[in-house]
């Protein structure tokens, strides 16, 4: 809320007045907390901060479906949707298909996460091959990863379900987001914290975008007014305010 009302003031110090700004409506992926989810009827997040602000400041007024991932991205292929997040655009398939804006949303990290009493430590993708790797379902992993079949894929529903099956055992290792690690670490304390430990990296330093619809008339123009809009935030300071405000413990 305090970061929207930055964006507003921002938006009025410009000249624009909210009540008249343009509406889009975009996509955000409901279950990957701490960047988008669904929680108690709402859509929050750090991205969702993050892209809400951006769009206020370049007097575009953001609404927001939530659904699965894998289900926001094929809308949006297809052009049913306008825009969907967050995706990277690493992948050969999300290049062709989707237009993404200039300046990322934000970069991220993967971790390569396996029991406590595990004794490897400074993994990489290339150590992945042959082992039983747990990955949640929609979720894109980089080249080193996607294109790599020696890897015996243990695929889970939700990030949560990946961490879950590593510590019964059924996976060597997990791949995931660390903020996500972090926060799952922290909210289901009671069966995951000191079971697990980040003993490699699958990569650093990811962009995370909003993919837009190639086949959506208005993509492009959208996607310019969200690189507008970013590098007010970051030159007004407010783009680190948000940032900020969602390390942990989250609010």
């Amino acid at each position: 809320m305090r970061a929207l009302l930055h964006a507003l003031l921002l938006a009025l110090a410009l000249g624009q007045a909210p009540a008249r700004a343009e509406q889009i409506t975009l996509v955000a992926e409901n279950d990957w907390y701490p960047y988008t989810a669904q929680r108690d009827g709402r859509i929050v997040g750090l991205t969702v901060d993050l892209v809400r602000a951006a769009y206020a400041g370049v007097g575009v007024s953001l609404q927001l479906k939530s659904m699965p991932f894998a289900r926001c991205m094929a809308l949006v292929e297809r052009g049913d949707e306008l825009g969907c997040f967050n995706s990277g655009q690493d992948l050969k398939h999300s290049q062709d298909s989707f237009l993404f804006h200039a300046t990322p949303l934000l970069l991220n990290s993967n971790g390569i996460y396996a029991k406590a009493t595990s004794l490897e430590s400074g993994l990489g993708p290339a150590a992945l091959s042959g082992r039983r790797v747990g990955l949640t379902h929609g979720a894109s992993y980089g080249d080193a990863i996607e294109a790599n079949q020696a890897i015996v894929r243990v695929v889970a529903l939700t990030d949560l379900a990946n961490l879950r099956m590593l510590t019964a055992g059924r996976a060597d290792f997990a791949v995931m987001d660390d903020r996500v690690f972090e926060h799952l670490e922290q909210t289901n304390a009671g069966e995951l914290r000191g079971k697990l430990k980040r003993v490699g990296k699958a990569f650093s330093d990811l962009p995370i975008y909003v993919a837009f619809s190639k086949r959506h008339p208005e993509a492009s123009r959208h996607a310019a007014l969200l690189d507008r809009g970013l590098a007010t935030l970051k030159a007004t300071g407010e783009y680190q305010r948000i940032i900020d405000s969602w390390r942990l413990p989250p609010p």
